[in-house]
């Protein structure tokens, strides 16, 4: 047996006997504050998945909370003494949260943001002349850009400029909303009377070099249309939300939409055709998962979808795709997806739970043991990932980080090896030469590690 050979099957030989366990589909129910009535309801998740943000009721009504797996769920308090408060987004690494609090300004609700450091500061609200009233509803991922809905009028909050109003859709009538905003603040999105929705609304894209550019509808027949786009992936490009049809003012069917420049708004579909209501609220930072509910003959479920499997309960994805364990749902109706973190692995949102109560939850799409890119095969690919990020610091998943140590090393091998050919579907394997080679390279990389830390 040849030198590389005989290191080739010592280090797979070797492999076989770490143990090793690889990430599991999670479900955790995020709690609810003391109160009479013990509801909670999650509203965003971060980019990074750490930390979730909603509300949850008090004896005062609503409180905003933050919730990490460390504190729990946290109230954030309110603008004025015993006031309500809720919790729409939150910035990438979770630092800065936004929402609307009770209020002394004329309207009494005023947009806010908080941070550890300064707690709840409100933004103020654009001049009216008759009331003043804000809301906040997304935060860009660096925290700089913050969107919302002031009196009738869609705006951009910096600290540099504070409250600018971005005005109304070209040729339509009064009223604009901006509901959330690309990582770098660049491109926001939302809803606003156009001349097509009439006193209704149409979704918009709008972008700092640009400004307004609308969205359409699904269907271009209906008398009574109206759309809104309700979320935005990480650069802006992929656009989600619902297309709605009334007859009068009474709705008749509505669709969840993803929307790209090249191929316009897209019909996500419905999880029951005979219900016809659905709503896509969040996105992926790549836009290829995306999250929200449909109604069903049972109620309203939370829904996955992607485009190679369409649109499908968020439970039985759980539970069918991604190996949640048999038990964990038992007494939970998942009813709304509302955020997905920006790799897609993680989706909150809230349901009813065991008691009967409404409840914030976080789950874990974690794919299968060793499929570090999420494509559904445990192939050279994801070897090619665990091997570019191999001894790199605080790593992700998608880098290869498969064993959830916070490490990558020979352990990701270990697990990636021993899953090895997993397919989703039938695929060929790679020749074991293939493979063999591969394993050389990444122990000759943990022998050049260990060389350099001695050395």
């Amino acid at each position: 047996m040849k030198g590389s050979s005989r290191l080739a099957f010592t280090v797979w030989s070797w492999s076989s006997l770490l143990l090793v366990a690889g990430h599991a589909a999670d479900f955790t129910a995020l709690g609810t504050f003391a109160s009479p009535n013990r509801l909670s309801e999650a509203a965003a998740v971060s980019a990074d998945g750490q930390t979730v943000v909603g509300r949850s009721m008090t004896e005062n009504g609503f409180s905003a909370f933050r919730w990490t797996s460390s504190e729990g769920i946290q109230p954030l308090g309110s603008l004025m003494e015993n006031g309500a408060s809720e919790a729409n987004s939150v910035s990438a690494d979770g630092s800065l949260i936004v929402g609307q609090s009770d209020s002394s300004i004329s309207g009494g609700i005023e947009a806010f943001q908080w941070s550890q450091g300064t707690g709840l500061s409100g933004l103020g609200a654009l001049p009216d002349g008759q009331v003043e009233l804000s809301r906040a509803f997304g935060v860009s991922g660096d925290g700089g850009t913050i969107v919302g809905g002031s009196n009738t009028s869609a705006f951009r909050w910096t600290e540099a400029e504070g409250l600018v109003d971005l005005g109304d859709v070209p040729g339509g009538g009064t009223g604009t909303t901006a509901t959330a905003v690309s990582f770098d603040g660049g491109a926001i999105v939302g809803f606003g009377r156009s001349a097509e929705s009439g006193l209704f609304n149409e979704a918009f894209h709008w972008t700092t070099e640009g400004g307004f550019t609308l969205l359409g509808f699904l269907d271009s027949e209906g008398d009574t249309k109206d759309s809104a786009a309700l979320a935005a992936n990480r650069d802006g490009s992929v656009v989600v939300g619902r297309s709605s049809l009334f007859e009068g003012f009474s709705l008749v069917s509505s669709e969840a939409f993803r929307w790209t420049e090249a191929q316009g708004m897209q019909g996500l579909g419905h999880l029951s055709e005979a219900q016809s209501i659905s709503t896509a609220q969040a996105v992926s930072g790549n836009g290829e998962r995306i999250v929200g509910e449909s109604q069903t003959a049972e109620g309203r479920q939370a829904f996955l979808w992607t485009e190679e499997a369409g649109m499908r309960s968020l439970s039985d994805a759980l539970r069918d795709e991604f190996g949640l364990a048999d038990g964990t749902l038992e007494g939970w109706t998942l009813e709304s997806a509302t955020g997905i973190s920006d790799d897609g692995f993680t989706v909150v949102g809230f349901g009813r739970n065991p008691q009967g109560h409404r409840e914030a939850f976080l789950a874990l799409l974690t794919p299968h043991p060793g499929d570090a890119d999420a494509d559904g095969d445990v192939d050279l690919a994801d070897f090619n990932l665990l091997k570019a990020n191999f001894g790199s610091s605080q790593p992700r998943f998608t880098q290869g980080e498969v064993t959830g140590d916070g490490q990558v090393d020979l352990n990701d091998f270990g697990l990636l090896k021993n899953n090895f050919g997993f397919s989703s579907e039938a695929v060929a394997v790679p020749e074991p030469a293939s493979l063999a080679l591969a394993v050389c390279g990444l122990f000759l990389l943990a022998l050049r590690a260990r060389t350099r830390r001695l050395s």
